[in-house]
């Protein structure tokens, strides 16, 4: 404010200086009642006001030749009442001025936006009250950025321009730019700008957004939450979408389309790095987002959506009722060894995963009467188990497991505030000790729980097998040297843990006609004393070359057990003879005993009598050779003494050599037997007598038993969910174990088949045991019968022994690599798609392609397939049951100028995989497959684009057609720069152009292009006239009103003329005119018509 002083002698000295104090409270003059030295001692005792910007200041003389003017500027900072002190040299006392100065607000408080609108480019109106300090046409408002403070000095915003107040009280400005603003108002020519009200804000419109019925906001882990939301904007405006980073997971990213058909549907858009760009039209909107929560959160979530725009206020949305339900993933192993008896404590162990944070695990076990000793579990390995409750032992902690449920159904398994961290692998294990008198499947099931966690329900498969005790030969009770036709009695004594049908096999071949069985118990601690007397007999059944007996055994009851037969009167010599026991969830040792038969007369003198000391020519196994041809065209080497050197007679089971051949080196002692082909072929015997007789008469003294044809027998196969000798709901990825006999040696050829396809590993156990892995067999429906062949046999009993594999076992596609990821090309994919599929493969299909996924087995396809295209995988080679290599996919012709994406169709077991979100796409010279001449153009030749130029499509250019045309902007390449895209920014600027340009012209400004303003550049900048906007106007500051500028300006002057700014003349308006003084502003006497 310039404050002007009126008297005499005002600044004469150039020492004079003011300053302004605040008056007293209540006061009526600057005057108090008391004086000091004769003047008002306001001044005097006070000092200057804190609430202007300045302490003192010198006087200006405007009146140097009377002093009788003289003024002083001060910015008040607030309002107020002010006293006026005046000081004529340093040294005097300052004077108080009687006339008080009240300083008012000065400019209105505050303002109102009329029209109701503060978008960009939008004619905003800031209105005023209407108060009587305000003058319309006098006074000026101006916009500035926030950044910047009210001043004269102060330009107005880009765009905006010094408006005066209109005679309703308000200005109207169009702002080209977002952003915070400060009105600033001037009262006339009184002082300068101040700040009114609080500060514009620019771009500020509000979304409208509720999400809808139909979402989905409660999941498992790694599930996605999918989000219907309607959305309503103000204006057209490309709008952003995220998503709070601290509860949404990197991978998969979110996808959002308009159907809610993540998994099919045609308008996918990935969310690229999680951010979602929606264009909006001004116009409802419902849209989808597809967004997985991150994967270790469990239970309420509380997600939260941010809806941002240029222009518009942020809106946070949060989701109500948002959970993640957690998984469990546990896989079974036991510790303690496999097939344990039943006698010993047991541990078996998960190995459990969960995907969230726990400190309320609990697991239920079913209550199962083979805990005998109770339930202990332990969370992590445990050294010693302690049966206490909660007991730490190392790392360990220990609890038993109480009874809950009615009637004490389960056991509950618990160690309140266990801490579980996510994605830790916790070795959770159980001990317990079976039922002593126990043999088969444990039954168990163990049910994992804990808050806001699916639970996980689990029956491991563990069978208790029985135990056997002191079966041996009672050799003081069994006779087996004997006469010829005499009877053979063995007597076995022995005792099984649980009770049992024990089967009890053994070769016919020496047995004359019958064989039977006797057994008697005893509760006797010292078990049996002496032979008792056999009371009563059991006939065994005698079938082909077998003789099979089925004997009754009570759990933990000494035994003995006596065999009868009567041997073939031809059977002299020794007789290593074999019998085979054998009762379900058993494994009893082999027994064998040497028969000896010899004749009445051991004084006569015999020729010599051959020994065969070992055979070979099939498969060989110490003396003895196995598994031999039935058809008996295998050699037989026969290695012994005795042999003579000629006419020697072989017999193999029941059938004469037809050729006998003696060594030429060594016939006595060699010899090559063929051509003893069994009378039936279909008596599958296992243990053929080989005997030698040379041409004296004199039979071998002993006998070697050679195996031919030996069947393998299949009892039963588990694994799913076992039932008998059967497994049912197999999908191919538990293992299968066939338990039976005969499964031959290590180095034996075994295959097994379930159903019609092949096991394609067999792990052999042992001879009683084989184990087909999860994911090398594979089948449907029921009913597949499996079948063992041991070096080219098969089994022929196994009809009991059925796989049936589940309705749903189909495989799964997960993803394919091998090409390009989207992560390293703009793929096109959106959503899942991009992250699981591979793009830009060659034309000839000859780079191999990985696709992963579940349950490939050993029966595959694999095509490519796009609407009426199918690509078949020709070389196609599957690693496991997760992994396949395709190699040779070569693209059709009549593909090349098509764009495609391929699907991925896997078949497997004659079961088709579910569509997947997983493809590949080929590259040709004119880009990819499924984005040819990027979508702009089309390819001429598959090896040139011809890029679309119209106002529907855009105008477009590059070797895809990947831009725009010079002169054109936007998304679409439809926009024009200002002045026309032939001539953009009217040739004197550079326009903002391209996809991601703004259309925005940067004017150019100096002195050999011009001085450029305007939105298309075609206005000269204020103070420049001429064509080319370089000339600048000559005229004074001080003196002009206005200049000609402009491209069609003159540069002429207009001056000044009237008692506020002076009257000023020249060319320039650097002259007074009729008026004199430093501002023109005195007039010569006589007045300004009477001058001269």
């Amino acid at each position: 404010v310039a404050v002007q002083l009126t008297g005499t002698g005002l600044g004469t000295t150039g020492l004079d200086s003011v300053m302004v104090v605040d008056a007293p409270s209540g006061f009526s003059s600057c005057a108090p009642s008391a004086l000091v030295s004769g003047r008002a001692g306001v001044c005097a005792t006070q000092v200057a006001s804190a609430r202007v910007n300045s302490t003192y200041a010198l006087l200006n003389p405007s009146d140097p030749l009377a002093g009788t003017q003289a003024f002083f500027q001060v910015t008040f900072q607030q309002p107020g009442n002010y006293c006026v002190c005046y000081r004529p040299n340093t040294t005097a006392p300052w004077t108080t001025l009687l006339t008080p100065l009240p300083v008012a607000v000065g400019v209105p408080a505050n303002y109102t936006v009329r029209n109701n609108t503060n978008g960009t480019h939008q004619l905003i109106a800031v209105a005023f009250p209407r108060l009587a300090e305000l003058t319309p046409l006098v006074d000026y408002v101006k916009i500035v950025p926030s950044s910047l403070v009210c001043s004269e000095a102060t330009p107005p915003a880009w765009g905006t321009a010094e408006m005066p107040l209109t005679t309703n009280y308000d200005v109207s400005f169009e702002l080209p730019q977002t952003g915070t603003y400060r009105v600033c108002y001037r009262l006339g020519n009184l002082g300068s700008y101040a700040p009114v009200g609080p500060l514009l804000s620019i771009g500020a419109d509000k979304f409208s957004a509720k999400l809808l019925n139909g979402s989905v906001v409660d999941v498992a882990s790694g599930q996605r939450y999918h989000l219907y939301f309607s959305l309503n904007t103000t204006t057209p405006v490309y709008l952003t979408v995220s998503f709070a980073t601290n509860l949404t997971a990197a991978s998969p990213e979110p996808v959002w389309d308009y159907d809610g058909d993540e998994s099919g549907g045609f308008d996918n858009v990935r969310c690229v790095g999680g951010i979602c760009r929606v264009r909006s039209y001004g116009q409802p909107l419902l849209l989808w987002f597809h967004v997985t929560p991150r994967p270790d959160l469990v239970g309420a979530v509380n997600f939260q959506v941010l809806f941002s725009a240029v222009g518009y206020t942020p809106l946070q949305v949060t989701i109500p009722k948002s959970a993640v339900q957690g998984l469990f993933t546990a896989s079974f192993a036991q510790v303690s060894p496999l097939n344990l008896t039943a006698l010993v404590p047991w541990v078996i162990q998960y190995n459990l995963g969960l995907t969230g944070n726990t400190t309320g695990l609990v697991i239920y076990a079913l209550n199962n009467t083979q805990f005998t000793d109770g339930l202990l579990m332990s969370l992590g390995p445990a050294t010693t188990w302690v049966p206490a409750s909660n007991t730490t032992n190392g790392s360990a902690t220990i609890t038993r497991c109480v009874a809950v449920g009615a009637p004490s159904s389960w056991l509950k398994c618990s160690i309140p505030g266990f801490f579980v961290a996510s994605g830790t692998q916790l070795k959770v294990q159980f001990r317990f000790t079976p039922s002593p008198v126990f043999a088969g499947p444990l039954g168990l099931a163990f049910n994992f729980t804990a808050p806001n966690f699916t639970t996980l329900v689990d029956r491991p498969s563990a069978v208790a097998l029985g135990v056997v005790w002191n079966l041996q030969l009672q050799t003081n009770c069994s006779k087996y040297w004997v006469l010829p036709a005499q009877n053979v009695s063995l007597t076995y004594d022995l005792m099984v843990s649980a009770a049992t049908n024990l089967s009890l096999t053994m070769p016919s071949a020496l047995i004359k006609n019958w064989v039977a069985w006797s057994l008697m118990t005893t509760n006797s601690s010292q078990g049996f004393v002496g032979c008792p007397a056999v009371k009563s007999w059991t006939q065994c059944v005698i079938n082909g070359s077998r003789a099979t007996c089925s004997i009754p055994l009570r759990a933990v009851t000494p035994s003995r057990l006596v065999l009868n037969f009567t041997l073939d009167k031809n059977a002299t010599g020794f007789h290593l003879f074999e019998l085979n026991f054998s009762a379900s969830n058993f494994v009893f040792p082999k027994q064998s005993v040497l028969l000896q038969v010899s004749t009445f007369d051991y004084n006569v003198t015999y020729a010599p009598i051959p020994q065969i000391t070992a055979i070979t020519g099939c498969i060989n196994k110490g003396i003895t050779t196995t598994y031999c041809s039935p058809d008996g065209n295998t050699p037989l080497t026969l290695t012994g003494s005795n042999f003579m050197t000629y006419g020697a007679q072989v017999v193999v089971g029941d059938t004469i050599c037809s050729s006998v051949v003696h060594d030429p080196q060594t016939p006595d002692n060699r010899l090559v037997c063929t051509g003893y082909k069994q009378r039936n072929t279909n008596a599958w015997v296992d243990g053929q007598i080989v005997t030698v007789t040379n041409w004296v008469g004199g039979p071998s003294a002993n006998s070697i038993i050679i195996l031919i044809n030996v069947v393998p027998e299949v009892y039963s196969v588990r694994g799913c969910v076992n039932s008998g000798a059967t497994t049912t709901g197999c999908n191919g990825s538990a293992a299968l174990t066939i338990i039976g006999n005969k499964f031959g040696w290590n180095d034996s050829s075994i295959s097994v088949l379930v159903g019609s396809a092949n096991c394609s590993v067999v792990i052999r156990v042992n001879a009683t045991v084989l184990v087909c892995p999860g994911g090398s067999y594979a089948g449907v429906g029921s009913g597949n019968t499996v079948v063992v062949t041991v070096q080219g046999v098969a089994s022929s009993n196994q009809t009991a022994a059925v796989v049936s594999f589940a309705s749903t076992v189909t495989p799964v596609v997960q993803q394919v690599t091998g090409c390009k990821d989207c992560s390293s090309v703009n793929c096109g994919l959106t959503g899942v798609a991009s992250t699981l599929s591979t793009v830009s493969c060659n034309v000839s299909g000859l780079v191999p392609v990985t696709i992963t996924g579940l349950l490939f087995m050993p029966i595959t396809t694999v095509q490519f397939t796009a609407t009426n295209y199918t690509v078949p995988c020709t070389a196609l080679t599957r690693i496991s049951t997760t992994t396949l290599v395709c190699s040779n996919y070569t693209m059709p012709a009549s593909m090349t100028n098509l764009p495609i994406f391929l699907r991925v169709n896997v078949t497997s077991n004659a079961v088709a995989a579910p569509s997947a979100e997983v493809y590949i796409s080929y590259e040709t010279a004119c880009g990819l497959s499924w984005n040819l001449c990027s979508g702009h153009g089309s390819c001429i030749n598959n090896s040139t684009c011809s890029c679309i130029s119209n106002a529907t499509v855009g105008f477009w250019l590059g070797t895809t057609c990947e831009r725009c045309q010079a002169g054109y902007y936007g998304l679409n390449c439809l926009s024009e720069c200002p002045g026309g895209a032939s001539n953009p920014c009217s040739g004197h600027g550079t326009c903002s152009d391209n996809l991601g340009g703004t259309g925005q012209c940067s004017c150019q400004s100096d002195s050999q292009n011009g001085f450029w303003t305007g939105s298309s550049c075609a206005q000269c900048q204020s103070g420049y006239y001429g064509s080319t906007c370089t000339t600048a106007c000559p005229c004074s500051k001080t003196g002009t009103a206005s200049c000609s500028d402009g491209v069609l300006g003159s540069g002429a002057c207009q001056c000044y003329n009237d008692s506020t700014h002076g009257y000023w003349g020249g060319s320039t308006c650097q002259v007074c005119a009729n008026a004199w003084g430093p501002t023109c502003l005195n007039s010569c006497p006589g007045g300004m018509a009477n001058f001269s």
